[in-house]
């Protein structure tokens, strides 16, 4: 079973499917809740909104995403993001 550390694990660190998807759900959960934390409920409210009004029924891309909350926060969101996507800006 892979150790999953971070949202930047490829689907193929792990020999199942399970061991993926959990850790996702888990690091993406927590994520969340740390971002919503951080920003408090009426910025987190506004930039989910505003995510989902760009996005809808669209791929979105992950620095967009991450520029629209940034957008509605003076907090630092930055140090959460590299916490849990540590590898974002070295994938090609």
């Amino acid at each position: 079973m892979a150790n999953f550390e971070n949202m930047d694990a490829g689907m193929h660190a792990s020999d199942d499917d399970f061991t993926y998807v959990f850790s996702i759900y888990f690091f993406g959960a927590s994520f969340i809740k740390d971002v919503s934390e951080a920003m408090g409920p009426e910025n987190f409210d506004a930039a989910i909104r505003e995510i989902y009004d760009t996005y809808y029924l669209l791929q979105s891309d992950t620095e967009g995403v991450f520029d629209i909350f940034r957008s509605h926060t003076d907090a630092d969101i930055d140090s959460l993001i590299e916490v849990y996507f540590p590898n974002r800006n070295t994938a090609e």
